[in-house]
């Protein structure tokens, strides 16, 4: 039983289209909200200078389960976090 969650080497940037997180997207399956909804910056990330606020929701990027009686969330470090945020809206819903 193997859940993940996002770190900084899953944002894998194709240098073609600029996509963010495919790869994550693709080798892995979580418990989906809804399907992703990934907003691809206009520049490219570079490796040591990655910003901490992505558009990346639902999909992979946050999720829940529960596991025996323990109730699991994942949070998504690099999707927003603030109050209006659908990761928030999502987290107050959970708790």
């Amino acid at each position: 039983f193997l859940q993940v969650a996002a770190g900084n080497h899953d944002i894998e940037q194709d240098p073609d289209t600029m996509d963010i997180f495919k790869a994550y997207e693709h080798r892995f399956r979580m418990p989906r909200i809804k399907p992703p909804v990934i907003l691809n910056p206009t520049e490219t990330i570079k490796a040591n200078n990655v910003p901490l606020s992505l558009s990346y929701d639902y999909g992979n990027s946050y999720y829940s389960f529960i596991y025996g009686p323990s109730h699991h969330i994942i949070l998504n470090p690099y999707a927003d976090i603030r109050p209006d945020s659908p990761q928030y809206e999502w987290l107050q819903h959970e708790l």
